[in-house]
């Protein structure tokens, strides 16, 4: 998420600053990267459960904690967070 911030990438907000409270981070994590990502934490999966859009791929970013073996990951944001900014 914050790398995200740091780089103006339209479409994440994270308006709870990274606390896991709300979903304005939510992304689709490619395939091969989702084994390389710890598992999510109860507050995410219920988040993450209110969405119209969420995917078996899909991840709040906030919780997306890189690391060196994450460098190079592909996200993608979903449409719905992009389209009218």
């Amino acid at each position: 998420m914050d790398c995200a911030l740091d780089n103006g990438v339209t479409g994440i907000e994270a308006q709870c600053g990274g606390a896991c409270l709300c979903s304005t981070c939510h992304c689709y994590v490619e395939t091969p990267w989702l084994g390389k990502l710890p598992s999510m934490i109860d507050d995410e999966q219920e988040l993450l459960g209110y969405l119209d859009d969420s995917r078996d791929n899909s991840r709040l970013s906030c919780q997306v904690l890189m690391t060196e073996a994450l460098d190079g990951i592909v996200v993608h944001i979903p449409e719905r967070q992009w389209r009218n900014q």
